[in-house]
């Protein structure tokens, strides 16, 4: 889960960064995903459910809640991160060095957007499979009590701060199942019910 990412890495609250951008997004056809050479070391995955935003927040904003966060999102995209690092160590290594390192964030696969259900998300079922094999299960509740709530620490943490979230900007929620390891000949995907699947 990711509380348990957090505590594993020595962190008391989540990264303090956020993606308003698809940085090497693998929904582009011409691209097909990112290639395997763009990694310094096998990278891991990490199952997450992503919100798109329809409203710009910023620095007058009210503090939010999660019922204030979800009204503020058009759309849920189930996610994959994949981990790796420019160490030498890869992952292993001390948790300011992975702050250093933008949390390890290498890219971020995106499924098809859906719009965002009735439910607060808590009940999304994640799957992490690789070559066919369950790796790890979780639930959108294993997000640090659930994604909105995940994204309210957000909103709330930028506008204490004085900073702006774009209309339109994609959030990545933190993982529901944890790390899973990858090879160069491995092939993975995430299968969020009811929510889609990405590979």
């Amino acid at each position: 889960s990711e509380a348990e990412t957090q505590t594993e890495a020595g962190a008391e609250e989540g990264p303090r960064d956020f993606i308003r951008d698809i940085i090497r997004a693998a929904r582009d056809a011409d691209r097909g995903g990112p290639e395997r050479s763009a990694f310094p070391h096998d990278p891991a995955m990490e199952c997450e459910i992503a919100l798109r935003t329809k409203t710009e927040v910023g620095p007058n904003s009210a503090p939010f809640d999660a019922d204030g966060a979800r009204e503020i999102v058009d759309a849920v995209i189930p996610a994959i991160e994949l981990v790796c690092s420019r160490y030498d160590l890869n992952i292993d290594v001390p948790p300011a060095l992975i702050v250093a390192d933008g949390s390890l964030h290498a890219a971020l696969l995106l499924g098809d957007p859906v719009d965002p259900p009735a439910d607060d998300l808590t009940t999304v079922a994640c799957r992490s499979v690789v070559d066919g094999v369950e790796t790890a299960a979780g639930t959108g509740a294993d997000v640090l009590g659930g994604p909105y709530i995940a994204l309210s620490w957000l909103l709330n943490h930028l506008v204490s701060r004085g900073h702006t979230l774009p209309a339109g900007s994609i959030v990545s929620t933190g993982t529901c199942t944890g790390l899973a390891p990858l090879t160069n000949d491995q092939h993975g995907f995430h299968e969020a019910d009811p929510l889609g699947r990405v590979d």
